[in-house]
Formats: C-alpha cells, structure tokens, sequence
C-alpha cells in the first residue's frame, strides 16, 4: 500500500519522504515542517492518528495538512480525525481520492 501511494503522489508531483513505522514518523513530523502528512492508522511501532494528534495539539496553527487512512474507522476514529482536521480516507478506497484529497489540501496552502 505504501509504495502505491508514494508513486501515486510523486506522480503528481509531490516531493515524498517516507518512512516505515510509527516511531520514525514522530521524529520526523517533530524534526521538520511537511505541508501534508499521509498515514494510515496501523503502523508499526506505533499509531498513524496519535502522531497526526500530537502534530496537531503541539501546533494548533501549523498549515500541515493531514490524510488519515485507515480500514478501521469508527465514530470515535471519526470524532478524533474531526477534531484536529484530518481527512480520513476509509479502505478501501480508490487511489484517486487520495489523490484528489492530496491535491484539494495542499491548495489551501497556496498563497
């Protein structure tokens, strides 16, 4: 799945950095400033919407966008996603809404 999405985003031009699990997404969206962050809920080492929610609650004002996928989606994944702004993509889904979603964030990041 992972390689699937980082394809599809380099293809419409999205500069991608991944990583593997939980732990190191943490280090990263601490370490610097993504204009979108895509994850799924499961990682290893790790949960995709608590780091999206730390990322959040450490910065209220950052522009980071965020993409939440998961095939795990309840109301309280739904209240929690709502919460802090994240798009919540459920599986399966079609590669062309993530896209789409990927596309409508980052231009509300245009200035």
């Amino acid at each position: 799945m992972r390689a699937l999405v980082v394809d599809a985003l380099r293809m419409d031009g999205f500069a991608v950095q991944e990583v593997g699990d939980g732990r190191n997404l943490r280090v990263q969206v601490t370490q610097w400033v993504y204009d979108l962050v895509v994850s799924d809920m499961r990682l290893p080492l790790g949960d995709g919407l608590t780091v999206l929610e730390d990322l959040h609650d450490r910065a209220p004002s950052t522009r980071t966008q965020m993409i939440l996928m998961t095939a795990f989606a309840d109301d309280s994944v739904r209240k929690r996603t709502a919460r802090v702004g994240v798009v919540l993509i459920e599986k399966p889904f079609k590669l062309s809404e993530l896209r789409a979603a990927a596309r409508r964030l980052c231009e509300t990041l245009a200035p």
